[in-house]
């Protein structure tokens, strides 16, 4: 199997991004001692896409411990990443449209991550197909940096929040 030290590094990454942002998140400061729902949101795709990359990035050894040579790998690793990310991003779909109606996310971040997500899914879908030379890695290392970046970003929007203007 190729890209093992890439997969190795993607899973520590994803996880010390979850166990970052779970302790700083944690600490944050809560206003009007609760959390707004589109920090619910934010919080809880931060967790389930460092997490979802962490385990996505360790399956293609699994599946090649079991014998499968690379492209049936990668085929198998995509379609099994297509999959959770069609259902993820369904339920994310339904409640991005009730938050951005209210107008309580951005509308451009939130539907452009949403619209990501639909051409993520589309290339995984190619590569479990095999529409590529053969298939390989590089679709499903998109796959994974896509829930990193979503993580990150996801992060990121939760940071100004709990700042007031004397930077506590």
């Amino acid at each position: 199997m190729t890209g093992e030290s890439a997969l190795l590094t993607t899973a520590e990454v994803a996880v010390a991004i979850a166990g970052f942002a779970s302790i700083v998140t944690a600490f944050r400061r809560r206003q009007h001692g609760g959390w707004s729902p589109q920090d619910v949101l934010r919080f809880q795709l931060m967790l389930t896409a460092s997490l979802s990359a962490a385990f996505f990035a360790l399956l293609p050894f699994a599946i090649s411990f079991f014998g499968a040579s690379d492209p049936d790998v990668w085929s198998y690793g995509s379609a099994a990443l297509a999959l959770y990310l069609v259902l993820t991003t369904a339920l994310v779909a339904q409640r991005t449209i009730l938050l951005t109606s209210g107008a309580m996310l951005n509308p451009y971040i939130s539907w452009s991550f949403l619209a990501t997500g639909l051409v993520v899914i589309a290339l995984l879908g190619f590569n479990t197909a095999g529409f590529f030379s053969d298939r390989e890695l590089g679709p499903y290392f998109v796959g994974l940096l896509y829930l990193l970046v979503l993580a990150g970003v996801s992060f990121a929007r939760m940071i100004p929040v709990g700042l007031d203007s004397e930077g506590q």
